[in-house]
């Protein structure tokens, strides 16, 4: 699902990984910039948030964040998310204070 997402935009090949587990399951490149993408796909899974704050109720149903390990931000690897219903989330890149 998530080679498909890739391989449908424009100027983008899709290099799976061969060899199973690993750090990264596949790579993309731009043609056309030459940017190379390195990724690691998680189930998009999701769990029911209560809010403490809302004395209504809840905090409706959130996506489990996963975090890339060390080695992984070292590399540059990204995680993408496929969710239960095949559709594919990229994460967002936090800016850091510093």
């Amino acid at each position: 699902m998530v080679f498909a997402h890739f391989a449908t935009q424009k100027d983008i090949l899709v290099f799976p990984c061969l060899r199973g587990v690993g750090l990264c399951d596949f790579m993309t490149l731009n043609t056309k910039t030459g940017d190379v993408r390195k990724y690691d796909i998680k189930f998009g899974g999701t769990r029911w948030l209560f809010n403490r704050a809302n004395k209504q109720g809840n905090g409706g149903m959130r996506l489990i964040h996963r975090v890339a390990s060390a080695k992984q931000k070292k590399l540059g690897i990204e995680l993408i998310y496929v969710m239960a219903d095949g559709t594919v989330r990229e994460t967002t890149k936090r800016k850091n204070n510093e």
